[in-house]
């Protein structure tokens, strides 16, 4: 009952500082198209369309959770404009859920706002978080904080398969490809991003993790006698952590038979316990290179390596034991075809893909 009241005062609080922001403005709202021309004249197109890649996904706090990216908007005036999106979930946690977002996006120096809300019918809980943040010195610059209670997937961070593809896996043929947490806690981050090819953010965590259970056997009209998976426990408990990302892309010749092509490095790094306090200690260290070669104008062979692993091993010197949620994983799509998805986990990571198109 207590977690459920936090749950209901997080969502009133985004939509309590949503409304405080907005009062000023929405005199002069104006509607306007999705697509349009951005303050510089170009048009304004999402990160994610840009690179063909899963940075937004990747990127910490760009996107709470698997919020739904804002598809209508309103212009409130000259310096800022508000989205809203919406979205459905299947998982075997919370069953089918709704997901509700917010956004709103000011101009120069002025504050931005992201907010999320989720409810899942079966396991009858609320997912929310809500993100503030300021650009004190110059635009592409960010200070800001995160508070959330929510379900989230694991491992951290995620693996390559979008919310969409879980979805028609889980209601197609009963297969899902992540695992889930309850995270509760607040993070402030430090995010510099001047533009959707590059960007590296510092982040400071205190989050509690706990388990979730599978609430769903059996749902969608396909399947026929097959079984969701049980959802796997985590180390429950909490943690206190310093958390660096940052990712670097170069463009994307457009593919005749997929996405762009882009070549990119992707970096996470986290360090956890010791004097930050906690109750685990562990350092983690992690990156991904992808590129490609283009063999002809309609063929072309694309490559992803991997590298990660903790310095001090499976145990650290106090006796903590990396996390399970942040363990590396093997096995599935996008990870390692013909093996069950997850199925080798580990304290160490190194793993090359080839893909020819």
């Amino acid at each position: 009952m207590f977690r459920a009241n936090c749950t209901r005062r997080l969502v009133k609080l985004s939509c309590l500082a949503m409304v405080l922001l907005l009062l000023p403005q929405l005199a002069h709202a104006e509607r306007f198209k999705r697509v349009d021309r951005d303050w510089r004249g170009h048009r304004d197109l999402e990160p994610g369309k840009q690179t063909g890649e899963l940075f937004e996904e990747f990127f910490p706090a760009l996107d709470p959770g698997w919020a739904p990216e804002a598809s209508e908007w309103i212009r409130l005036d000259r310096e800022s404009r508000l989205g809203f999106g919406y979205g459905a979930t299947l998982n075997r946690v919370d069953g089918f859920g709704l997901l509700l977002s917010e956004e709103l996006r000011s101009r120069g120096r002025g504050p931005s706002l992201r907010a999320y809300e989720g409810y899942g019918f079966t396991s009858e809980e609320w997912s929310g978080a809500v993100e503030v943040a300021l650009h004190p010195l110059v635009r592409d610059l960010e200070v800001g904080a995160r508070w959330a209670d929510e379900t989230t997937a694991w491992p951290i961070p995620r693996q390559a398969v979008t919310a969409d593809e879980n979805f028609l896996a889980a209601f197609f043929s009963r297969e899902d490809f992540s695992d889930y947490l309850r995270r509760r806690g607040r993070a402030m981050f430090l995010r510099y991003r001047p533009n959707a090819q590059h960007g590296a953010a510092v982040s400071y965590l205190q989050e509690t993790h706990s388990s979730r259970r599978r609430r769903i056997a059996q749902f969608g009209i396909f399947g026929g006698r097959e079984r969701f998976d049980s959802n796997p426990p985590v180390d429950e408990g909490k943690w206190n952590a310093i958390q660096f990302r940052g990712y670097w892309s170069h463009g994307g010749d457009p593919s005749i038979w997929g996405p762009d092509l882009t070549r990119a490095l992707l970096t996470d790094a986290i360090w956890s316990g010791g004097s930050l306090g906690g109750e685990r200690w562990f350092t983690r260290l992690w990156a991904e290179h992808r590129g490609w070669f283009r063999i002809s104008p309609a063929q072309s062979l694309g490559y992803r390596i991997q590298g990660g692993g903790t310095p001090q091993g499976w145990v650290a010197d106090d006796g903590s034991r990396l996390p399970q949620q942040w363990q590396f994983q093997a096995g599935g799509i996008g990870r390692l075809r013909g093996h069950r998805f997850e199925a080798f986990p580990g304290d160490r990571i190194l793993l090359g893909t080839l893909k020819y198109g």
